[in-house]
């Protein structure tokens, strides 16, 4: 099991060793290091990563919101927890404001319950970055389909299915129809189909639409393969 390394930035060596006995006492993997003020830490932390950092707020000699502030501006991927005297709202507020994760107040059971909640803490954390790093892969996979799609010769577009509505189409139906990509992102199915189907085959295609709502919204596959012509709008369309 890999060590989950804690840093604490602490001036009181009693309260460092304390904190540093109830994290090994909880689970064996842990592994803290104490540095005694915000310099330290930041030097620290420039030499490597760790799953959390408790910053005393009450640090003499420092602001701990200054502390607090360098810790944020140089980005150091780890959760900021810091710890307060007092149970005061309103420093509370204004940490969290600031960039701190979390805090904890020094009660006093604090050094039982120090370790189990800096835990939930690293895994809350962990989870976010997880789900950042996710919705970042898929941002960045639609920005690729989308340059993709603005390069093809064939109308290409994504249909919002709970919505009925045309979420994207691209340049293409410019070329091919005469309408815009404007004219028709965000309109609804009806409309869309009423607009570039040919009037012969709306009432083919929106039963087979209707039919493919139907079974995806009941966990079914129905795919339907159709065929139907276009219409065109020759007020639109610049013919060479």
């Amino acid at each position: 099991m890999p060590e989950k390394k804690i840093l604490i930035i602490e001036d009181n060596p009693d309260h460092a060793e304390l904190s540093h006995r109830a994290f090994i006492r909880y689970r064996s993997d842990y592994k803290v290091t104490v540095a005694t003020h915000g310099g330290a830490a930041l030097s620290l932390m420039n030499q490597q990563s760790y799953a959390a950092v408790l910053l005393d707020y009450f640090l003499p000699g420092e602001d701990g919101l200054k502390v607090l502030k360098s810790l944020k501006n140089a980005r150091f991927s780890a959760p900021i927890i810091v710890v307060t005297g007092l149970k005061d709202v309103d420093l509370a507020v204004q940490l969290l404001k600031e960039g701190a994760y979390d805090y904890i107040s020094k009660v006093p059971n604090y050094f039982d319950v120090l370790p189990v909640v800096v835990e939930k803490v690293i895994d809350k954390y962990r989870m976010e970055r997880k789900k950042e790093q996710l919705r970042n892969r898929i941002i960045e996979s639609e920005r690729k389909y989308r340059r993709l799609a603005e390069n093809a010769g064939d109308i290409i577009y994504q249909i919002n299915i709970r919505e009925g509505i045309c979420e994207y189409i691209n340049s293409a139906v410019k070329a091919v129809t005469g309408y815009s990509p404007d004219e028709v992102t965000g309109k609804d199915l009806d409309y869309v189909m009423e607009t570039f189907v040919h009037p012969d085959d709306i009432l083919f295609v929106k039963e087979n639409w209707s039919k493919f709502r139907k079974n995806k919204t009941s966990g079914e596959r129905f795919l339907p393969d159709i065929q139907y012509r276009m219409a065109v709008s020759y007020t639109h369309l610049t013919l060479p």
